[in-house]
């Protein structure tokens, strides 16, 4: 990526900053969607990277490589989406708590059931 590219993103030429999107929206996307395991996402959380490195481009000092930095950014967003939507997850599963202990009262009968028919059928 042409240095004078991000200069110019970082002085808040927004022509600049739009090639910076589509030169890195296809790996940033890719590495989201790796993380993320899902389409959309891994889209939304490509846009919230963008969004980020849009508010963070005036601290960048250039000390890593510009891609290096911004892949850094695009993880820490995957991840965090990673762990939140996995706690949303963990809280979904108490509410059918009750519901999936009920259910799991009958398997036992169930499998009895089973070992007896095939008991009396000689199998």
């Amino acid at each position: 990526m042409p240095q004078v590219l991000i200069e110019q993103a970082m002085q808040g030429d927004m022509e600049s900053f739009a090639a910076i999107v589509q030169h890195c929206q296809t790996g940033i996307y890719n590495l989201a969607l790796r993380i993320l395991n899902d389409r959309e996402e891994a889209q939304d959380a490509t846009q919230e990277a963008f969004i980020k490195l849009y508010s963070a481009l005036p601290t960048f000092r250039g000390e890593a490589k510009f891609t290096s930095w911004f892949y850094r950014i695009a993880t820490n967003v995957c991840l965090d989406r990673y762990h939140r939507n996995k706690k949303q997850r963990e809280n979904i599963l108490p509410e059918y708590h009750d519901q999936l202990a009920s259910t799991a009262s009958y398997i036992p009968i169930i499998q009895t059931r089973r070992k007896f028919t095939k008991t009396r059928s000689g199998n």
